[in-house]
């Protein structure tokens, strides 16, 4: 009297869906943006709403130059919801209250990028005075620390929308020179040292991204850094133009692509560091430069290059002469092979059992629930192929037709998850009570989970259909246990 289900072991990501091709937006949800009102930070509000985010909260310590900014995003972008924050990154009251702010109109903030920051005054070190040094500290670094607290307070309450969303994405907006210093005649001591975790790694913003990254990992809270090169942003730009004797002018010629970036390649840098298609990356430093940092290391790196080739030819070399099982891992199936499974194990349960073969592993267990007996319930014990056909065997009995439908189904990896209706017809050796009669049809739901091994085959199943769903089909007052 038992019904098909369907399989595998670990229930699947919910952001896994079934993908008929259709165009679905790169970034879902709400985020915020410090520093928000021009350059990089504005160019990164209109870059997620290009892609996809639905609710924004823009911060910056310039109110006017924010809601400029925010007109002409609302022009463009209409059925964006924007939150504008006054906030000064210096006072952790304004930063405690604006994101409390942002996550009680949205619900959620599912991306935030740590943008605010400011420029040294191109002083060497004995030249900068104490308020210098603090003012930069104290917005570059303490600023970004000051957001991500609250930032990470907010996100580790809420759910967890699956292993390629998590429960929030945070991105922190350093510079290439905290992958290289500056270069003289560019003193910018205060500027590097917040910016350069090789300088002061515990208290610069790729040691705190890096740290926070390990910490909030088991909290599924991405935390990564971007670091540009010089961006032509409306300040930059004006300053060049003021100044042609500026060292700016040889430090952007030196870099290799021999420009600047614009904010919108950065901000779209940053996109991918917010986005699914980043998933596995965490405490990582994305160097969007031009390539000027390789100007700093390229001598240096020269004598190892023919090693580090070697290392990376090393395992190739080796796996050559290995059989195939010592290899490493096994290709993940394809949607299509999974496409394939996914069919096959329901024409099994459907009746053609000549499947079998090309369907369950020869060690393939069947969790299920208890199953009634004569003398109440037993537990169902299926560890072979051979168990698994004969209480599939079973639980078609009775049945005349027995047929599935695909409701919905998602996979990843060696996964697979299908929710499904059965539409079945009476048969008249059916042997629950019921009062149906032979030739009468049955439909019901259920969801199978499977797991494939690395052959292709379904080495794992877990049932769980809508039981009460059949219970009520067959007409059944009562089950006796």
């Amino acid at each position: 009297m038992y019904v098909p289900r369907a399989h595998q072991s670990a229930p699947l990501p919910p952001d896994m869906t079934d993908a008929a091709p259709k165009a679905e937006p790169l970034l879902r949800g709400s985020a915020l943006v410090t520093g928000a009102a021009s350059g990089i930070g504005y160019a990164t509000a209109l870059a997620f709403a290009h892609h996809g985010v639905v609710h924004l909260a823009l911060a910056d310590i310039n109110l006017d130059a924010l809601n400029a900014s925010i007109r002409t995003l609302r022009e463009s972008h209409p059925h964006v919801e924007v939150l504008p924050l006054h906030l000064d990154v210096r006072k952790p009251d304004e930063v405690k209250a604006g994101i409390a702010q942002a996550v009680a109109r949205f619900g959620r903030l599912d991306v935030a990028v740590n943008n605010a920051g400011v420029g040294g005054r191109g002083m060497r070190t004995h030249q900068i005075d104490e308020d210098e040094w603090q003012r930069v500290i104290d917005i570059n670094l303490n600023g970004v620390y000051r957001c991500q607290k609250e930032e990470l307070a907010a996100m580790i309450a809420q759910e967890d929308l699956g292993h390629r969303r998590g429960r929030g994405v945070i991105v922190n907006v350093a510079s290439m020179y905290g992958v290289v210093g500056p270069k003289n005649p560019l003193y910018q001591s205060a500027y590097a040292t917040t910016k350069h975790g090789a300088v002061v790694l515990a208290m610069s913003i790729l040691g705190l991204t890096k740290a926070d990254a390990n910490a909030y990992a088991p909290d599924k809270i991405r935390i990564n850094a971007i670091c540009p090169g010089y961006v032509a942003t409306p300040l930059t730009v004006t300053h060049m133009e003021a100044q042609p004797e500026s060292p700016l002018h040889d430090h952007v010629a030196q870099t290799p692509m021999k420009r600047m970036a614009t904010p919108e390649e950065v901000a779209d840098s940053i996109v991918f560091l917010a986005s699914p298609m980043s998933s596995f990356m965490h405490g990582a430093a994305l160097v969007v430069d031009g390539g000027h940092s390789l100007m700093h290391t390229a001598a240096a790196s020269r004598p190892l290059y023919a090693y580090f080739c070697l290392a990376l030819l090393l395992p190739v070399f080796a796996s050559a002469s290995l059989p195939s099982h010592c290899r490493g891992p096994h290709k993940m199936p394809s949607r299509e092979e999974l496409t394939q499974i996914r069919d096959n194990y329901l024409a099994l349960w459907g009746g053609d059992l000549t499947l079998a073969d090309k369907v369950l592993s020869q060690d393939v267990k069947l969790n299920i629930d208890r199953h009634p007996a004569a003398s109440g319930s037993a537990p169902v014990i299926v560890n072979d192929r051979k168990a698994f056909l004969e209480f599939l065997t079973f639980a078609r009995a009775g049945w005349e037709t027995f047929h599935f439908k695909v409701i919905h189904w998602v996979a990843d990896g060696q996964n697979i998850a299908v929710r499904w209706k059965a539409e079945a017809t009476m048969g008249k050796d059916y042997a629950a009570p019921t009062t149906l009669k032979p030739g009468d049809p049955v439909t019901w739901n259920g969801t199978d989970f499977l797991v494939v091994d690395d052959e292709s085959l379904i080495k794992e199943v877990n049932i769980a259909q809508d039981m009460m769903e059949l219970f009520h089909a067959l007409g059944m007052t009562s089950v006796p246990l």
